[in-house]
């Protein structure tokens, strides 16, 4: 009997860190927008900072669940300064994704904080989630802890965007993918290029 009531408990928990959570997650997201306005309206890079709240989605049912809010910090896509043109004078511009730093609420009532690293199309694989921190007391969570997260969220993330993967500490030259090369008609020589710029 003893180790059957052990689930009653459980659920119990599970209660209480998902109710924490839906109370918690208002000034969660109040902050994270007040980092967010303040990185927009001060950095020197301005990267469209931007906050807001996704529930649990079902594909079979195409619903959603309320009482499973997750609230997303991060950036926009960013301008890679790079643009591809065809022999019909067709351009494209590629642009990197913006990285997203997501506390999840998982169905054990723990908010699993995770980063989505920065990605681009020239990149063969897509980025992996990393697991910054398992939340289980939220209550306890402080302005100065979210603080922290967005730091080492912004550490990292610089650390997968081409802004910043040269400058990692712990950078493999492995997993640099270099962009593919052809001569195409009429393309301007570097010789050519030079003169064209003076």
């Amino acid at each position: 009997m003893q180790a059957a009531n052990r689930y009653a408990e459980g659920v119990n928990a599970v209660e209480q860190r998902r109710h924490a959570w839906m109370q918690k997650a208002i000034d969660v997201e109040k902050h994270l927008k007040e980092i967010a306005d303040y990185l927009n309206a001060n950095a020197a890079y301005k990267a469209n900072y931007y906050t807001e709240v996704q529930h649990a989605y079902d594909e079979h049912t195409d619903g959603s669940c309320i009482a499973m809010a997750a609230v997303m910090f991060g950036t926009r896509k960013m301008p890679m300064m790079l643009v591809f043109e065809d022999k019909d004078k067709k351009k494209k511009e590629v642009f990197e994704s913006g990285f997203v730093l997501s506390f999840s609420p998982s169905v054990t009532g723990q908010i699993v904080v995770q980063l989505l690293p920065h990605h681009n199309e020239l990149q063969p694989e897509p980025p992996v989630p990393v697991v910054l921190e398992i939340i289980d007391e939220v209550d306890k969570l402080t302005n100065e802890d979210l603080d922290g997260l967005i730091i080492a969220a912004l550490t990292n993330a610089l650390h997968t965007s081409f802004t910043g993967v040269a400058e990692a500490e712990k950078y493999n030259k492995e997993t640099r993918t270099p962009i593919g090369f052809r001569m195409h008609e009429g393309t301007t020589t570097v010789a050519q290029a030079t003169d064209i710029r003076g």
